[in-house]
């Protein structure tokens, strides 16, 4: 049985497993990154501060993609942007594909 201690602490915004401090993350995601260096798996495990629970999570994104999703979170204007320009590029894909237009 475990003991309520051993059990792994959630971050409620991420949802992901929280580390208390700095070095045991780095650890862990050591560990992590060895072992997926072995079994030729090329993901890299980085950690990060939360800024929701002040506490140590990791992630496979680098950190322009973190500040990324920081920004599109947080950010209203940026989020509205980023989804008018996904759209008007699909659109463009999407009727370019149907009328026989070529980019290149």
């Amino acid at each position: 049985m475990l003991h309520k201690d051993n059990i792994p602490k959630i971050c409620e915004v991420t949802g992901k497993k929280i580390f208390h401090t700095e070095s045991e993350a780095k650890k862990r995601s050591n560990e992590i990154n060895k072992e997926n260096k072995k079994s030729g798996i090329k993901t890299k495990l980085r950690l990060y501060k939360c800024p929701d629970c002040n506490k140590y999570h990791l992630s496979s994104m680098n950190k322009h993609q973190q500040k990324h999703v920081e920004k599109f979170h947080k950010d209203l204007n940026y989020r509205n942007e980023f989804r008018e320009r996904n759209f008007i590029k699909r659109e463009s894909q999407y009727w370019n594909k149907k009328f026989g237009i070529d980019n290149d």
